[in-house]
């Protein structure tokens, strides 16, 4: 029966490689015919009748649904009452973060090329720093993927074989035509662990056992041992090797830099694989994901103000709706009322009406903006609405501080800053490459052997022959070692050299980029003070342009009133009442630009300094080490602090990086020109004109002028400055504190950001620009001699 059954498979293996020989890959071209019990004519839906097709995958996002989602949009004659919902900046941030797993950005709504949908694999998102510490390919590997290949490899092989052969010669005790049957096994188990300073120790252990039907043991019959001590035997051993790199590949900071090199090195390794490379990758994916969020918060902030501009807007434009209409419906009821008149009237109403239509608009959809960058619905219960007030404080910033923040703190300059040392490290271990590989290779073997694996045997006369293959090993009566050299290396080292000029390159072009940066941000800051300056000036003609078009209106009503029995002028004078609305409207809105304009200009400084986020309290912080770490780090520390130093390496750690870097200041400071804003020459009646028609326009109903000081200490109401105290702050801009003048009321809220490091407050002398002082004094000029009420 087991003759049949081997010679069954003998015949299954002959004819399955006969038919691999003619049987190839293609497919027959005829289908055999296949009935099938059912019958009639039932749709085949399974059927393709084309190649390819475009399929629609069922996998769905883990979004719950939202019934706020399928709201309709708000439109501007959506006659549903939604409540006020009134947000201050610091909550739009707080939700922009909370809702912001996948960063978004402002200018690429709407957009064709809007990375949420063009690239969403290089979309910043909250992942990303877990995706790259997690990462195992080579060259994005993490620091976990890093630090894996100092784990300990173990590997086991096990096999077992059993072979007959028929002898057709007389061999030994076996017969010609006798069955020689032979079984084998063989047990294969290593441990190899990498160390830090680059060795690489093994430790093996192999077991063979070898069995025959050969006789063996003492031939009763002559007393003479035959050719086998044992019918069956184990030998093996256990050995222990060490290899350690002493030219190429050699120490402990080239194995971190560029991890372990290779055992069996042709010609040249990869030096980005080590854990410190792979921890400034990490830090080069936080400075990214930190200038994402920087972003993302400038564009909350703009939103922000964009949308409390449109509601002053929509205020606005409703006063002045409301005065078009009183002026048409009063023009009707005039005799001397042309038809003429009459439709200018109706075209000026429906014109107001537009801007109101117009402005509401804009609401909605600014409102809908917001919502998006906030991560929340589209539309709500209720309607967003800013409660902050902008600042309206003047602010001059100190040049020399300015940049040096920038320097420091902008996370583009710092990944730049990173990238370079990862260069300069990786340049380091490749110099270390451009020698031959010499290694020292050591090894040290017990050897066994017995006749059982464990336990007592039928060792035949004694002697060094053991019964149990362990008792061997603990017997230690066999053993081997050696030690020596390897060198191998390719004659050359081209490929060696080729690697340290491209690294050498590759370094100066990051050096080169880094320069450009620091200039590129010079530039932007340049540009960003400049924004701040202009819509500084523009503030305060904004401010007189609607204090002296609330004179001519005043004037207007005056005239008005004085001939409210004329019937012949006072169609003319009811016509300038309504083009002193109407200027008074511009003027306002003007004023709310520049306004607005002047927070934004504020906010886009901050983002070009990189402190937007530490402005909003928005602080970033890396997650806690496991238990086990922290004993770790701490027993190291006790090592390399009462460690014995030595001659060739220090004890001290690499140090890449400092924990809280400082802003050196520039060896060039740059003079700070104080702009000379005047503030006097309004009319007197200003401070005490009804706010009817300005409602709760910021800053213009204080009696303190509008929020920039007088830099010359000019001051109708007989104030005195004779300095201005400017408070200095290391990461701050300096805020300029306003003089109280006698009899004010209240003195005006200015809206400071917080800041981080105070000095002693210090009086700055005066310093009159060239150009925009004469203009002043010009302007200033005109005004004083009262030249017209008109401004």
């Amino acid at each position: 029966m087991h003759f049949r059954l081997k010679k069954a498979i003998a015949v299954l293996l002959c004819g399955a490689m006969g038919c691999s020989m003619f049987v190839g890959c293609q497919q027959a071209p005829s289908v055999a015919r296949i009935a099938y019990l059912s019958k009639g004519n039932k749709p085949l839906d399974h059927y393709r009748d084309v190649v390819t097709e475009i399929a629609y995958p069922t996998e769905r996002s883990n979004r719950r649904p939202n019934a706020d989602f399928a709201r309709p949009p708000r439109l501007i004659f959506d006659p549903s009452e939604d409540k006020y919902w009134d947000m201050t900046l610091a909550e739009a941030v707080k939700l922009a973060l909370e809702n912001g797993a996948i960063i978004k950005d402002d200018g690429s709504f709407g957009s064709p090329g809007n990375p949420l949908f063009a690239n969403p694999n290089g979309v910043r998102t909250a992942y990303d720093i877990g995706i790259i510490e997690s990462g195992i390919l080579f060259g994005n590997r993490g620091v976990e993927a890093a630090l894996a290949d100092f784990d300990a490899q173990a590997q086991t092989t096990a096999t077992w074989g059993r072979s007959e052969q028929i002898q057709n010669n007389a061999n030994l005790s076996l017969g010609a035509g006798s069955i020689f049957v032979t079984e084998t096994a063989q047990i294969q188990t290593q441990i190899q662990k990498q160390l830090a300073n680059s060795g690489t120790f093994t430790l093996s252990h192999d077991i063979n056992y070898d069995g025959n039907n050969i006789l063996a043991g003492i031939d009763p019959l002559t007393g003479l041992p035959r050719s086998r001590a044992f019918a069956s035997s184990y030998n093996g051993n256990v050995r222990a090797t060490y290899r350690q790199p002493l030219l190429a590949g050699s120490g402990s900071e080239f194995t971190r830099i560029a991890g372990p090199i290779g055992a069996n090195l042709t010609g040249v390794s990869g030096v980005s694989q080590g854990v410190v490379i792979s921890r400034i990758n990490t830090d080069i994916a936080l400075a990214d994901f930190q200038g994402a969020v920087a972003s993302m918060v400038r564009d909350v902030e703009n939103r922000y103000w964009d949308l409390h501009l449109f509601y002053k807007i929509f205020h606005a434009e409703s006063v002045a709706a409301a005065k078009a209409l009183g002026y048409w419906e009063n023009l009707q009821d005039r005799l001397d009322a042309t038809p003429e008149q009459i439709a200018q009237s109706q075209t000026t109403y429906h014109e107001s009406i537009a801007r109101v239509q117009n402005s509401l608009a804009d609401i909605n959809d600014n409102e809908s903006r917001l919502r998006r960058l906030l991560g929340l619905p589209p539309r709500g219960d209720s309607i967003i609405r800013p409660i902050d007030k902008p600042t309206t404080a003047m602010f001059l910033p100190n040049w020399e501080n300015t940049v040096a923040e920038a320097l420091a703190r902008r996370p583009e300059i710092r990944s730049q800053r990173w990238n370079i040392r990862s260069l300069e490290l990786r340049l380091k271990a490749a110099r270390n490459l451009v020698r031959p590989r010499l290694d020292f290779v050591s090894q040290y073997q017990v050897n066994g052997f017995g006749d059982r694996l464990i336990g007592d045997g039928d060792a035949p006369g004694g002697g060094f022959i053991n019964d149990s293959f362990y008792e061997s090993f603990a017997n230690n009566l066999t053993s081997s070692w050696n030690l020596g050299f390897q060198l191998a290396f390719p004659l050359g080292l081209r490929t060696a050299h080729t690697q340290v000029r491209n690294y050498e390159f590759r370094v100066r072009k990051a050096r080169a980029v880094l320069a450009a940066q620091e200039m590129e941000v010079t530039h932007e800051l340049h540009s960003a003070v400049k924004g701040v300056d202009r819509w500084q000036a523009n503030i305060s003609s904004n401010r007189e342009r609607v204090a002296w078009a609330r004179r001519a209106l005043e004037e207007a009503t005056i005239s008005l009133k004085d001939k409210a029995s004329d019937r012949v002028d006072g169609t003319n004078t009811l016509n300038r009442v309504l083009q002193a609305h109407i200027q008074l409207r511009e003027a306002q809105v003007g004023y709310y630009q520049s306004l607005i304009e002047y927070n934004k200009s504020l906010v886009e400084l901050s983002f070009r300094k990189g402190s937007v986020l530490a402005e909003n309290q928005v602080h970033m912080s890396e997650s806690v080490w496991c238990p086990s770490a922290y004993d770790d780090a701490l027993r190291r520390a006790w090592a390399r602090t009462y460690a014995k130093d030595t001659k060739l390496k220090s004890s001290e750690p690499i140090e890449i990086s400092q924990p809280n870097p400082q802003p050196v200041p520039l060896s060039a400071v740059v003079p700070r020109q104080i702009p000379d804003y005047a503030t006097t020459g309004q009319p007197e009646s200003v401070q005490e004109d009804d706010d009817s028609d300005l409602d709760d326009l910021d800053g213009l109903d204080d009696e303190d002028g509008p929020g920039l000081p007088n830099p010359d200490g000019d001051d109708d109401s007989g104030g005195e400055m004779v300095g201005r105290p400017v408070r200095q702050t290391g990461f701050q801009k300096p805020v300029i504190q306003q003089a109280i003048r006698p009899g004010q009321r209240h003195q005006q809220r200015v809206q400071q950001r917080p800041v981080q490091q105070r000095v002693q407050p210090q009086y700055v002398p005066v310093q009159r620009p060239t150009m925009s002082g004469q203009l002043e004094q010009l302007e200033r000029a005109a005004r004083r001699t009262g030249a017209s009420k008109s401004g």
